[in-house]
């Protein structure tokens, strides 16, 4: 290392190297305290041991004793990771009462509850079952669950054959799977009870099972049921009479083939009833009627178009397991004039389509031709009056009011705006007077074809004493008194003729002329006659 001398400075060039020193090392500065870093002072600063020469390092290490590797201790593995997807799955059950029913005062619902060892969560699973009639899946979702006691539960809590309770509902563990019988053995050390033999008994849910696992067969198979049975059961020697009829025959030949027969049903010995127009459909391909409802306007009803599904219609009710063949509607039964009965109430066929008159006059020989009703009186629709225009907007904003509870915005004839827009007829007219100071003041009628609306501006005249400018605001206009009609209320463009005088607001204008542009309208859409009419017969005149 160089230093400089005394008396010399610490300069390049001016250093003088100290050849005696053999330990170039530097000192450790640094220390740990109680866990705490620190900085020594230089004066405790430790002195560093004579250096080891080359050889003396080289000899050193060969007579130290061969030391053992040092070991690497396992990290820790965190609870989330050990644990993970490792579920304790106990089965359980609570029981329900119910007191809208007199068929059961109980019910008996199972449960599965997952207890979750990476966080000690719970939650509670009702499996789904069929036509319950129950919000059934999720019945407790995944959380820590607090007992009475504030505390939460852990596994410690959870064995067979204890009642929990979960927010006041009590759940009776009965058993749970091998894998946390397993764990709680390895884990625990602890060996769980053995699993009850079953749920307890639902009296409700057992007559449902009962009513569903008995079959009753009644009578002979049917063809849709199986074919080999019905073989089976005429080799067997079941009477040919029992057996039921093969009617892919029938339903090959008449397939689409349906009669359409127009009845009533006349309710009005009940309060509020009245006779109601019905359709019944016949259909040829296996025998089976339905019956729609003719949904009238303005009835008050509730639209149910189908008063009888497709079915076999029976003539009368019977108490019988099975209704006997012969007493089913068949096509013979259906009559024009005959009154039907379906399940108790009476419809009267009074016509038929042109088709089923056609079928029963070529197959059976029937006349069904319809049947003149008595016409009833029709009422008188009686309709409010509309109330005079209240002054309060438009008219048409004053009639919404009348209409309807809630007013809308009046509608625009969107199409007329938009074909006739920017479209304004302007007329050039006078003051039908006798008064000196308004003979002379003329004025520029503009009609717009939009929406039928008009506009007027007086041109300003040089010392005439009147300030020209807006005369009328964009409006419509309607007719005096007594020329207007229900039907023609406001001027409208056929009041629109050179030589016509128009009242507007108790003011008489008189027409006198019109520009280029309204004698072509005019043109193009009157008649060449009318145009003359209208328009005149002059060059016209421009703004």
């Amino acid at each position: 290392m160089s230093t400089g001398g005394e008396g010399i400075p610490f300069l390049p060039g001016a250093t003088v190297r100290d050849y005696a020193r053999r330990d170039f090392r530097k000192k450790q500065s640094f220390e740990f305290r109680n866990g705490v870093q620190l900085e020594r002072a230089p004066d405790n600063l430790p002195e560093l041991e004579e250096e080891l020469s080359a050889d003396e390092y080289y000899n050193f290490f060969k007579t130290l004793p061969p030391r053992p590797k040092p070991g690497s201790d396992p990290k820790p593995v965190p609870r989330y990771v050990a644990l993970d997807r490792r579920v304790l799955r106990f089965y359980g059950y609570f029981v329900e009462p119910v007191h809208e029913r007199r068929e059961e005062t109980y019910r008996v619902r199972k449960c599965i509850i997952y207890y979750y060892l990476e966080d000690d969560t719970i939650h509670v699973q009702e499996p789904k079952q069929e036509n319950s009639g129950i919000p059934q899946g999720v019945f407790i979702k995944r959380h820590r669950i607090p007992k009475e006691s504030g505390e939460f539960y852990t596994m410690d809590d959870l064995t067979i054959g204890i009642e929990l309770s979960f927010y006041a509902r009590t759940f009776k563990v009965i058993g749970c799977d091998p894998f946390t019988r397993e764990y709680y053995l390895k884990e625990k050390s602890r060996e769980l009870p053995e699993n009850e033999p079953s749920f307890p008994e639902d009296p409700y849910q057992t007559q449902r099972d009962l009513l569903i696992t008995r079959k009753a067969v009644v009578g002979p198979p049917k063809p849709k049921d199986d074919d080999l049975i019905r073989f089976m059961e005429a080799k067997l020697g079941l009477p040919a009479p029992r057996l039921a009829k093969d009617k892919l025959n029938q339903f090959l030949k008449n397939d689409r083939k349906v009669l359409r027969f127009y009845c009533l049903w006349d309710d009005r010995d009940n309060m509020f009833g009245q006779k109601r127009p019905y359709v019944l459909h016949y259909f040829l391909s296996d025998d089976t009627v339905e019956i729609l409802e003719v949904n009238e306007p303005n009835s008050g009803r509730d639209p149910f178009p189908s008063f009888l599904k497709r079915q076999r219609l029976p003539k009368a009710k019977s108490e019988l397991y099975e209704t006997p063949e012969s007493q089913y509607y068949t096509a013979i039964d259906f009559r024009v004039g005959d009154t039907l009965t379906v399940f108790g109430r009476n419809f009267y066929i009074f016509d038929a389509d042109t088709t089923t008159i056609e079928y029963y006059a070529v197959n059976f020989g029937i006349d069904q031709s319809p049947v003149q009703l008595d016409e009833e009186e029709q009422q008188q629709n009686i309709r409010a009056e509309v109330p005079p225009y209240n002054g309060f907007g438009s008219e048409e904003d004053s009639l919404g009011s009348y209409m309807f509870l809630i007013p809308k915005v009046p509608k625009k004839n969107y199409e007329k705006i938009m074909s006739n827009d920017r479209k304004i007829l302007r007329f050039r007219c006078k003051l039908d007077t006798t008064k000196p100071e308004d003979v002379d003041r003329r004025f520029i009628l503009s009609y717009y074809l939009s929406d039928d609306t008009f506009s007027m501006f007086e041109p300003p005249i040089s010392n005439s004493g009147i300030s020209g400018g807006k005369f009328l605001e964009r409006k419509r206009v309607e007719k005096p008194v007594g020329v207007r009609s229900p039907e023609s209320r406001y001027y409208g463009v056929d009041d629109l003729k050179v030589g016509n005088k128009l009242t507007i607001f108790k003011y008489v204008f008189e027409l006198l002329e019109a520009d280029d542009f309204t004698r072509r309208y005019f043109g193009e859409v009157r008649t060449a006659g009318l145009f003359v009419v209208c328009c005149g017969s002059g060059t016209g005149w421009r703004w």
